[in-house]
């Protein structure tokens, strides 16, 4: 579905877009999956979550790796900006978040990248709403406890990880696929026989005005399709000669108006079983909609009328002369 570019922000009855539900029963896989095809950004990153002087005397024990992603939320009105949340997972097997930030209500400070080891922080400004955490499942242990949260780069030499996540956190998707995340669509190539074939066919297009350009034309053509790789297991069929297909006779349409004297006319045609003949007249409105038996059955389930809806008192059969 994902493919074929169905909509994943689609909320059911219970405001619940696909991904909470899959969040919800531990379906690891369609997260993945889910998110992949949503997010603005997603990777490794180092999180830090302990104080600042300890983090720079001691940052290996007060740190921890971190999947981040960042993606949109779902909503009932597509008329408003979509809003970000950011989600920490402990690992991609998790199908839970351990942390979830809503960016709309939170700040980031962008790390200086000229530093040896820069460091992005998130300051977390308000809390999920309660309804909003009940309606998208959210516990409150999913919620950022701290009142900031501090991310950096796995190494030294992964700087540009950090610089994608800062930019996603303002709504500029990442530039460089992840290949992990499944789901992305290649992009179309033509093959190289087909280019080949599309040469020839402009190549034989050019119109000659003497005898010899047209033979140069027609050696070139012979070369370039002599290029074409043998290899490929895709061949073009040919057309056949038009000289030998025999003419083709199509039937004649006679246009010319038809008089049947003995066709009956559609509105004297049973509304309901469109069978018999309209007979029956409906008492009080008086309306013809029906047979006998149709009528009678109307009557008898007090349906009403077929054409207004009136009560029906009587049926009574109707003779054309």
């Amino acid at each position: 579905l994902l493919q074929l570019s169905a909509n994943a922000l689609v909320m059911n009855h219970d405001l619940q877009t696909p991904l909470d539900v899959a969040r919800a029963n531990g379906y690891a896989n369609v997260v993945r999956a889910i998110e992949g095809h949503l997010c603005l950004f997603s990777g490794w990153l180092l999180e830090l979550y302990g104080p600042d002087f300890l983090n720079v005397l001691v940052p290996q024990l007060l740190s921890r790796n971190a999947w981040v992603v960042i993606l949109p939320c779902g909503s009932r009105n597509n008329r408003k900006p979509l809003k970000l949340e950011l989600a920490i997972y402990t690992t991609t097997q998790d199908a839970q978040p351990r942390t979830i930030v809503p960016l709309w209500k939170s700040k980031l400070d962008e790390p200086n990248f000229n530093l040896p080891e820069p460091v992005a922080f998130i300051s977390v400004v308000s809390r999920i709403p309660r309804r909003w955490r009940k309606r998208r499942a959210i516990s409150s242990s999913q919620e950022a406890r701290r009142a900031r949260i501090k991310l950096a780069p796995m190494s030294l030499t992964e700087r540009e990880q950090l610089r994608r996540f800062c930019n996603a956190c303002k709504g500029i998707p990442q530039q460089v696929m992840n290949q992990s995340i499944p789901f992305r669509l290649p992009v179309p190539t033509v093959p190289p026989h087909i280019a080949a074939i599309r040469a020839d066919i402009s190549a034989s297009d050019v119109p000659s005005t003497s005898q010899k350009p047209a033979v140069a034309s027609k050696c070139e053509v012979e070369e370039a399709a002599s290029k074409v790789p043998q290899d490929e297991s895709v061949s073009i069929p040919s057309a056949p000669p038009t000289s030998d297909s025999p003419p083709v006779h199509y039937p004649s349409i006679d246009t010319s108006p038809k008089h049947d004297d003995d066709r009956v006319d559609d509105g004297s045609c049973c509304t309901i079983c469109l069978d018999a003949p309209v007979e029956g007249a409906c008492v009080p409105c008086g309306h013809m909609a029906g047979c006998m038996s149709c009528l009678n059955e109307v009557r008898d389930k007090n349906w009403g009328c077929p054409v207004c809806r009136a009560k029906i008192d009587q049926v009574i059969r109707i003779y054309s002369v």
